[in-house]
């Protein structure tokens, strides 16, 4: 659970620090969009090991 809490937190962080949004809709559509990416890299690096 702490491992799941860290990750949103730090991706939360990442986008916060590097996007500017219009809307909260558009902050919530990107972070949808990031979250993915990170979560299908984070799966193709754990299939390598």
């Amino acid at each position: 659970m702490a491992f799941v809490e860290a990750f949103n937190g730090s991706l939360r962080n990442e986008l916060l620090n590097a996007e500017l949004f219009d809307t909260l809709d558009g902050a919530r559509r990107k972070l949808a969009q990031v979250s993915g990416e990170r979560m299908l890299a984070m799966a193709a690096t754990t299939q390598m090991v």
